[in-house]
């Protein structure tokens, strides 16, 4: 039997050492036997084909670490055989050496030309043979080491491709491109390669301020996805129950913390925007300065990072709260990554802070700004390739003069709720230290879409209960004046009072009661919203003409009325009840 048909198929660089195996080829019986026995003398192991066919058929089979080939064989000479050898090993180099007669110039050129990789002539001397086979296997080794390496950096560069491919899958699914298309809202996102490491989220709450985050992770690909699911899960959740920025960001942040190993991290700005009273709350947490673009004063404000980065430590040791500013109209605001000042020029050197803030200063008063600035940029930048992602966010503030510090939001058609109308009803007291760091509106609000399925309703309930909550504590508890609130500075002194009101209040309580019945085909809910606090005139509050379109403060009791079936007050004014009805 044909000692090569009795091998399993083996790779060479699996075998252990002492198992290299040599294909001897030969029609002679004697030929074979005498380099069989040379081939064992010096340590290797044997196969053996009788033509050139079965030569083939045993490289196909049993993968042998190196070919002794004769020339002039029957069915296939080993000229032929060589030739389809190196075909089929291809770049898994396997040495053929050629045993052809002594002086045969011609002969030695022929095999040379079919792929033949040395030769050695008869009558065969053992010690040349030995070197000439150990001479070729060297360099079969180097060969095969070569392949293997170039084979796993194949595998990991196919890897790598597929992780950035699923990577930016996954981020174009958790990117809701609704919000980010809305018209107050311009954006570019250029990765530096298959996938875009940055991350920009935006959002509507249910009282219609605008959410906005602009990320930048350390590390691409899956790493950096493995941080953005959840911030990206923990920003459009939070934002749909009315959750404010700052408990957003510290969320995300105790996530990460808990997530990301050490050196990875999100440096992010996020942003949220009220139109309807004209406040700016940000929260910069390791991104470079906002531009803060003030159109009607004619200058630029930056808006520094005032935070770590989010993951880098937990939301206890931040020690901070978002900033407050107050918008204007014509107002913009401009996030970016460190991609966009880092950025490489076609002449050398980077883009800069500097260059990015005069640009934005020259071109304040413009429409085409967002559009200009990037102009320029890719000007600058040429035919350079970028070395890191580059991501530029515009928010326009949607406010205008005509509406005014503190005007309503328009009033959504009523539709009907996703569930049968239920009898229940919910209590909820808050006392002292608790409202500095607990904001019953986002969970009160989800409690009744989960009982009731007021869905549709959400947005007006949202606002009725911000409105109500928000005069309870604000003037009930804190003993705020909303005349403070004239004009834009002293809408800022209100908010810094409050703030300090806030973190001194130690007593005080605010109780929070729904009753929800069915009427007919819908139903029925009361909200009750009682404090602590002295009360007021309510009376000669409700008999007052409604504030003007230019008015500061005072537009409360008309947006409840406006959204509301019947509003009560009660003696001494410290308690409050609407009727909200659905069809």
């Amino acid at each position: 039997m044909n000692t090569a048909t009795t091998l399993a198929s083996e790779s060479p660089s699996r075998r252990p050492p002492g198992t290299t195996r040599i294909l001897v080829v030969d029609d002679s019986v004697a030929n074979r036997r005498l380099l069989v026995a040379m081939i064992k003398e010096a340590g290797y192991r044997a196969l053996t084909a009788r033509d050139g066919l079965e030569a083939v058929t045993a490289v196909e089979r049993l993968q042998p670490d190196l070919v002794l080939m004769d020339v002039n064989m029957p069915r296939m000479d080993g000229l032929e055989a060589a030739r389809r050898i190196k075909q089929i090993t291809g770049e898994r180099f396997t040495p053929v050496i050629f045993v052809t007669g002594m002086g045969d110039q011609r002969v030695q050129t022929d095999c040379l030309a079919a792929g033949g990789d040395d030769f050695v002539t008869k009558p065969v001397e053992l010690p040349v043979l030995q070197a000439r086979v150990q001479a070729q296997l060297r360099t079969a080794r180097l060969y095969r080491e070569q392949y293997e390496r170039r084979q796993e950096l194949t595998y990991y560069r196919d890897m790598a491709e597929r992780e950035q491919h699923v990577a930016k899958r996954v981020f174009r699914a958790i990117t809701r491109r609704e919000t980010l298309d809305a018209a107050h809202i311009r954006y570019r996102l250029s990765p530096m390669s298959t996938f875009n490491g940055d991350l920009v989220l935006a959002a509507t709450t249910p009282d219609g301020n605008t959410h906005l985050l602009v990320g930048d992770f350390t590390g691409h690909g899956l790493a950096a996805a493995i941080g953005a699911l959840p911030a990206s899960d923990i920003f459009y959740a939070m934002s749909a129950k009315g959750y404010t920025i700052g408990n957003i960001i510290r969320e995300i942040n105790d996530r990460l913390h808990g997530l990301l190993p050490v050196g990875m991290f999100l440096a992010a700005c996020g942003l949220e925007a009220n139109d309807h009273e004209c406040m700016l709350e940000v929260w910069n947490a390791g991104l470079p300065a906002a531009l803060w673009c003030r159109k009607a004063l004619g200058r630029v404000e930056p808006l520094p990072s005032i935070s770590l980065p989010l993951g880098v430590v937990s939301s206890a040791e931040l020690e901070t709260a978002p900033t407050r500013h107050i918008l204007a109209p014509g107002d913009r605001v401009l996030l970016y990554t460190d991609g966009v000042t880092e950025a490489e020029g076609a002449e050398g050197g980077q883009y800069g802070d500097q260059r990015l803030r005069a640009q934005v200063e020259a071109l304040l008063g413009r429409e085409d700004l967002f559009d200009r600035v990037l102009a320029d940029l890719d000007a600058f930048r040429g035919e350079t390739a970028q070395t890191d992602d580059i991501t530029l966010v515009q928010f326009e503030s949607r406010a205008t003069q005509a509406a005014g510090i503190g005007a309503e939001p328009p009033r959504e058609p009523t539709k009907a709720a996703t569930a049968p109308a239920t009898t229940w009803r919910l209590g909820l007291r808050l006392e002292g230290p608790a409202f500095q760091r607990f904001d019953p509106r986002p969970l009160v609000t989800q409690l009744v879409m989960e009982i009731q399925g007021l869905d549709p309703h959400k947005n007006q309930l949202f606002t009725i209960l911000s409105e109500l909550f928000a005069n309870a504590l604000d003037h009930g508890l804190l003993g705020l004046d909303s005349g403070l609130k004239a004009g834009p500075e002293g809408f800022a002194r209100y908010f810094a009072e409050r703030e300090a009101r806030l973190a001194a209040l130690k007593d005080g309580w605010i109780d929070i009661h729904l009753n929800h019945e069915p009427v007919g085909e819908g139903g029925r809910l009361l909200l009750r919203v009682e404090d602590s606090g002295p009360g007021f005139d309510y009376a000669a509050h409700l008999q007052a003409p409604p504030p003007g379109p230019e008015a500061f403060s005072g537009r409360g009791i008309t947006l409840l009325r406006n959204l509301c079936a019947e509003v009560r007050y009660e003696p001494p004014g410290n308690r409050v009840q609407i009727r909200y009805d659905w069809p």
